[in-house]
């Protein structure tokens, strides 16, 4: 199961779905609010989607209560820079153009600590950097977290 808010990309993701994996199903929703049961999800996996989300908190709580007691969030996600560099405080300068344009994404947020606050425990969690634009370096975090 997929989750997509936005008409077009649900759309495009439903079709390469089909093509490959008979049973996918893709609902057009936020992850802040995934219309399935409780528990019901043994896994969750986030790709770059964290910092697109409208209320990461809300998000993370969300995930929380579909995983069953044990169940794993696996991520990919690009987020802020450490605390004090340049970096950091260019991603809060363009943030707001980021948003946007560039559906919703928000260079600054500080994924792990959002983790920590919806009640993940972090069981494996690498930060690493890629390069980005113009020259930049965009960090990111990759790994698993269990439910608390």
């Amino acid at each position: 199961m997929c989750v997509e808010p936005d008409r077009h990309r649900a759309a495009l993701l439903r079709r390469a779905a089909r093509e490959r994996f008979r049973d996918a199903a893709v609902l057009r929703c936020g992850a802040e609010a995934i219309p399935v049961p409780d528990g019901s999800a043994d896994a969750v996996l986030s790709t770059l989607a964290l910092c697109s989300v409208r209320d990461q908190h809300r998000a993370l709580l969300e995930v929380r209560r579909v995983l069953r007691p044990g169940g794993v969030l696996r991520l990919l996600e690009h987020v802020a820079a450490p605390r004090g560099t340049w970096t950091r405080l260019a991603q809060h300068v363009v943030a707001p153009c980021s948003v946007l344009l560039d559906h919703g994404c928000h260079p600054a947020r500080d994924t792990e600590a959002a983790l920590l606050g919806a009640g993940f425990v972090p069981v494996e969690l690498e930060r690493f950097r890629l390069p980005g634009a113009l020259g930049t370096w965009v960090d990111h975090v990759a790994g698993e977290a269990e439910v608390a």
